[in-house]
């Protein structure tokens, strides 16, 4: 079926207050099995991308442009014919805006060697050269690239293999890319046995700052913590992150606060805020 979209530049956030949909559906790409969706916006557009799968031998990473009165532009590959993109979980920002030009990231598993790639495309929807390779991967399943604009470049952070001795647990790793698509070093988050790091989402905060939320499932009960990572990717408070809030539904953590507001003292940055919702049991509101 085709991929369909519903926008309006000021009525989304009318929509989001009031329930109702702005305008009727309309096509943005044409009839292709697919999936990987994501979408970011500019100042003046949307990207919307999605894998193509109507050839499953030939998978390819597409985009289109869509301007802010719902009218898409003609679809384009963004990876390269010779990529084999991985498809990509639901709800994962793989596409990021640096005010100039959009990045979009993907796990690809082409001859030559599994790992995450990127390609930077304008705001008019064409590919700013070759996809590049940001990070060689050991496997090529749950990987779960996504990306974010720091304010002078882009952290990219995904899941892979921890060390051999801990089994098939993963550990997140990042690498950040210029606004040119250069990638630098690749790094990871601490790990200790035990643990099952997945990746959640990223936030950009103030002065380059950037927060990696991580879901640890190989801790009982689940724990979901903030690691806060300084423009020179240096860690802000403890590696280990902060815990924001544990899945304890036993019968001591029921009924009492297992969430956490958390906030940048501005210490080691410059004041900004990440805003963390609260989760309480009902016996404790």
């Amino acid at each position: 079926m085709p991929l369909r979209g519903r926008c309006s530049a000021l009525l989304c956030v009318l929509c989001a207050l009031c329930g109702e949909v702005s305008a009727a559906d309309f096509p943005i790409g044409p009839d292709a099995q697919v999936d990987s969706l994501a979408v970011a916006a500019s100042a003046s557009n949307y990207l919307v991308v999605w894998r193509d799968v109507t050839q499953p031998a030939a998978p390819r990473v597409m985009g289109a442009t869509v301007t802010t009165t719902g009218v898409a532009a003609t679809a384009f590959p963004i990876s390269d014919a010779a990529g084999v993109p991985l498809e990509s979980p639901v709800q994962r920002a793989t596409v990021a805006f640096d005010g100039t030009r959009f990045l979009v990231v993907w796990a690809d598993n082409r001859t030559g060697g599994a790992g995450i790639r990127g390609a930077l495309v304008t705001q008019a929807g064409s590919v700013a050269g070759a996809d590049v390779l940001i990070a060689p991967v050991s496997r090529t399943n749950d990987l779960a690239p996504q990306a974010v604009f720091t304010g002078t470049d882009y952290l990219v952070a995904w899941q892979d293999n921890a060390p051999s001795s801990d089994g098939a647990a993963s550990r997140i790793f990042y690498a950040r890319v210029t606004t040119a698509g250069a990638a630098g070093p690749v790094g990871g988050l601490p790990f200790t046995a035990g643990q099952n790091q997945s990746l959640e989402f990223l936030v950009a905060g103030a002065g380059g700052e950037t927060a990696i939320i991580v879901h640890d499932t190989g801790a009982d009960p689940h724990v979901t913590r903030a690691v806060r990572l300084a423009a020179d990717s240096s860690f802000v408070g403890p590696p280990e992150g902060v815990l924001l809030f544990k899945e304890d539904f036993s019968v001591t953590g029921f009924g009492t606060p297992v969430g956490a507001a958390y906030a940048e003292t501005g210490t080691a940055g410059t004041g900004g805020e990440y805003a963390v919702l609260s989760s309480y049991s009902p016996t404790a509101l």
